[in-house]
């Protein structure tokens, strides 16, 4: 394990009675090595290994395995000859399944518990012991491996600032469940499952919850798990008030079951969950003896809900562009050995709904209950049955999985179906995968809207074993995306393809990109990847795309800029830098392209350019770091320092940005003050601190009471009067050097403002400062002397460094070093980030 990328890992699970346990793990770089690794095993029956590689913050973070063997007995018993010292052997016991560690523990102020139960705590449950106040361990609680991440242990508040709870429910000052959303996606989940009650008949689940914070779609879900089955019985969805709520559910149970915990990160990081003091009661939930509760206590008792699992990403499939032909001379003989065929008439004959997707397909006949998408009648008989997926109920990206069984005959396969796809829904689709060696290779998909009729779909399959082949619907933004299927059969042999003849304004080709635009996917499928394996058939001529089965004039659908790239009719954007915001405008039928200067962005707007290459406006808040004459210091988070140093030093440095975030590079050079004659400079901390020409008042009164934190031991020269004498910048791939009375030198010469070297960087003088401002809010004013202030934006909160701090709202962490530690002076904190040579070359 050998790269920079933070969060990369090596991951070892054993499996047993279909759950997995976590034995072992690494996190980060461990050396440009191969190390050992020796793990002792407790088995009680069948069981299983699993390796999990993770990717980490970047493309360097390769991880790799060799030479895996087991034996029988201990680790510790195994004869070997002795090793290399440098090799690292680890024999570590099981551990618990939490794949982030977990955060320091940060003290709050202790939260009142909402009301208990009359008497004391309801009886424990006769022969179920589901209990667990977390205080200890996840008691008979274990992490899913097929989920997204874990649930975390943890006390006191959570990393993130205005999500999580302060404290746990049951002591305020123990433990609790939580789901950290920093490190992972929109709409990912981590699932607690518990151990197994066999006790039937209706059961009273109580547990505490917390759900606060601004993110959207984040959420807390609650599943019962019988024969194999999961049903949603209980679900809350954003933002719920900071506080601990009660929830209580009524379960109908009709033998053995487990219950599923699942917490949902939203659209933000601001999307912390968390639960705490978890109990199963014999009984129904109303019969439980309570005292009556606060009317701000929110108890819910929900009847069940479809099931939102989010499965692991599927893998990757190859797209067809048209249909094929349906077979000359009718039906194809049936297969000689692998009976797959279904009309689903009576059942889902051969095929399984998989327990690992997030809903099911559903058999239906007639119309589908949402208006404006789905089939009106099966493929059939015109009055019988078919499979579709619901879109109502589940979210965008949701999947539901159809397993066949296991076909023996190798070699060449037919596979026949008909599909429906009708509906407004962006993203929605059908995949088809061909399972072999438990490998699943998608060999046909279909996006979005295909048209309000059935289509037939054949597909070449080329098997070497036995194979089992998956049905996947996905649903789409909107609930207008009811897919469905019917009729499908399998046959031994190619599928026959009868000679293309190409409608108007298209022509025949061998090889159709697998990202080929339509008049509602200008820039093609979303996720389609160029290097994919193509097909052959007919495209839209140059100038032509498909709309509605039909090649018609590109200006029909959008515009193109001068840059090649492509818009819809009514699409708004900005130019680069957000220079001019433009719009596709419709002037009969046809799509032209307008723009005006004056709709740069607004105000406290910045211009910010987002993962798919597309420049936009986004509101923000500003923090601002300054440095006067004495010297003294004011941190991005308002912590004053008086450091003093007689050298270059780093003010601002970015770190972990995110992607097209630009970096940022702010250094100061420092000199003694009377060093020059002209500068009539006190060097006594007596007198008032001047305010910048540009009007902004002094914050001098503010903070007036914290103490200098200089160490008693400085040298002659951090006891002499240090000043600021000039500020080095590298932004947007240039060097701006800003020195004495304001002189500018632009990538080493030097330059006059106003000048612009990039587009989105700007260096003018306003009154007697000169200034330095970006499209993505950094701003730098220097008088020229030795007073300077820097401005950023909070889209960098967390992820600079330097002697401005560490820009994360908390001014008592501020100091921290250069390593990442916390310095214990000012003067450790100063010099950590003097600049070195090596500091020059890499910045």
């Amino acid at each position: 394990m050998s790269g920079s990328a933070q969060t990369m890992g090596l991951h070892v699970y054993l499996l047993q009675d279909n759950l997995a346990n976590r034995v072992w793990w690494k996190r980060n770089d461990q050396g440009d090595s191969w190390q050992l690794a020796q793990v002792d095993l407790e088995t009680t029956g069948p069981f299983k290994i699993i390796f999990e590689g993770r990717r980490g913050t970047t493309d360097q973070s390769d991880v790799a395995i060799d030479d895996v063997s087991l034996h029988r007995g201990r680790c510790a018993d195994q004869t070997e000859k002795p090793l290399d010292p440098s090799v690292d052997i680890t024999t570590t016991p099981p551990v618990p399944t939490t794949f982030r560690p977990e955060p320091p523990a940060t003290a709050r102020p202790e939260v009142s518990n909402l009301p208990s139960v009359e008497g004391g705590a309801v009886a424990p449950h006769p022969i179920c012991n589901l209990d667990c106040d977390f205080e200890r361990d996840l008691c008979s609680f274990d992490q899913l491996l097929t989920d997204v991440f874990d649930w975390t242990r943890h006390s006191g508040s959570t990393p993130t600032a205005m999500t999580g709870p302060s404290a746990d429910h049951t002591t305020g000052s123990g433990h609790y469940l939580y789901i950290e959303a920093n490190g992972v996606s929109n709409g990912d989940t981590a699932r607690l499952l518990s151990a197994e009650c066999s006790d039937p008949g209706p059961q009273c689940l109580q547990f505490w919850y917390h759900m606060s914070g601004s993110a959207q779609t984040m959420g807390l879900h609650v599943y019962i798990l019988q024969d194999n089955l999961a049903n949603g019985v209980w679900w809350k969805r954003n933002d719920q008030g900071d506080s601990w709520q009660l929830a209580q559910v009524d379960l109908e149970t009709t033998g053995p079951f487990k219950i599923i915990f699942e917490g949902r990160r939203g659209t933000t990081d601001q999307s912390d969950v968390a639960i705490d003091d978890v109990s199963l009661h014999r009984g129904r939930c109303a019969d439980q003896t309570e005292k009556p509760l606060d009317p701000s206590v929110d108890i819910t008792t929900t009847p069940p809900v479809p099931t939102t699992f989010r499965p692991e990403p599927p893998a990757t499939a190859r797209p067809e562009v048209s249909n094929l032909p349906s077979v000359e001379g009718g039906a194809v003989a049936p297969h000689p050995i692998c009976n797959l065929d279904c009309d689903f008439e009576r059942d889902l004959c051969s095929f399984d709904q998989l327990l690992t997707d997030v809903f099911d397909w559903t058999r239906h006949s007639g119309s589908t209950p949402t208006a404006m998408t789905g089939p009106s009648a099966d493929h059939t008989t015109g009055s019988g049955h078919y499979l579709y997926i619901e879109a109502n109920g589940v979210s965008n990206g949701d999947t539901a999985r159809l397993l066949s069984a296991e076909c023996s005959d190798p070699g060449p396969q037919c596979l026949q179906f008909w599909y429906h796809m009708s509906g407004s829904a962006q993203t929605m689709g059908l995949h088809v995968y061909i399972l072999q060696d438990n490998l699943a290779n998608g060999v046909w998909w279909k996006r979005n809207d295909q048209g309000d009729s059935w289509q037939l779909a054949q597909v070449d399959l080329r098997t070497t074993g036995p194979f089992k082949i998956i049905f996947e619907g996905r649903r789409g933004t909107t609930d207008q995306s009811d897919v469905a299927i019917d009729d499908v059969s399998l046959h031994r042999g190619s599928c026959a393809v009868k000679a293309l003849s190409c409608q108007k304004n298209s022509h025949f080709t061998p090889c159709i990109s697998p990202c080929q635009p339509t008049c509602k996917q200008l820039q093609g499928p979303p996720n389609c990847h160029a290097d994919e394996e193509c097909i052959q058939g007919c495209v839209c001529d140059d100038g032509f795309v498909l709309r509605e089965g039909v090649c018609v004039p590109f200006q029909h659908c959008g515009c193109v800029d001068s840059s090649g790239k492509k818009y819809h009719l009514k699409e708004s954007w900005y130019t680069e830098n957000c220079s001019q915001k433009c719009k596709c405008d419709e002037d009969d039928g046809v799509g032209e392209i307008e723009c005006g200067d004056e709709e740069m962005c607004d105000g406290d707007d910045v211009c910010l350019l987002n993962e798919a290459g597309n420049y936009f406006c986004k509101s923000t808040e500003f923090s601002e770091c300054s440095i006067n004459r004495d010297p003294e210091y004011r941190t991005f988070d308002k912590m004053k320092h008086e450091f003093k140093g007689r050298n270059s030093y780093v003010l601002v440095q970015t770190t972990g940005l995110s992607k097209n975030q630009p970096d940022v590079y702010i250094e100061a050079f420092n000199g003694i003050a009377n060093q020059d004659n002209s500068d009539n400079i006190h060097c006594d901390n007596s007198n008032k601190e001047e305010q910048l020409e540009d009007g902004r008042k002094s914050d001098s009164d503010e903070d007036s009471d914290e103490d200098s934190d200089d160490d008693s031991d400085d040298d002659d020269d951090d006891n002499a009067c240090m000043q600021l004498r000039g500020i080095k910048i590298r932004v947007y791939n240039h060097t701006v050097e800003f020195r004495k009375n304001r002189k500018l030198v632009l990538d080493g010469r030097s330059a006059h403002a106003p000048v612009s070297p990039a587009g989105g960087l700007r260096i003018l003088e306003r009154s007697s400062l000169i200034c330095l401002k970006t499209d993505f809010g950094l701003s730098v004013e220097f008088d020229g002397e030795s007073r300077a202030e820097i401005i950023l934006p909070h889209t960098y909160k967390r992820r600079v460094g330097g002697l401005c701090g560490n820009f994360d709202g908390k001014k008592n962490n501020d100091m921290v070093k250069s390593d990442g530690k916390q310095a214990e002076s000012v003067k450790e904190f100063g010099e950590s980030w003097r600049v070195m040579e090596e500091r020059r070359n890499i910045t």
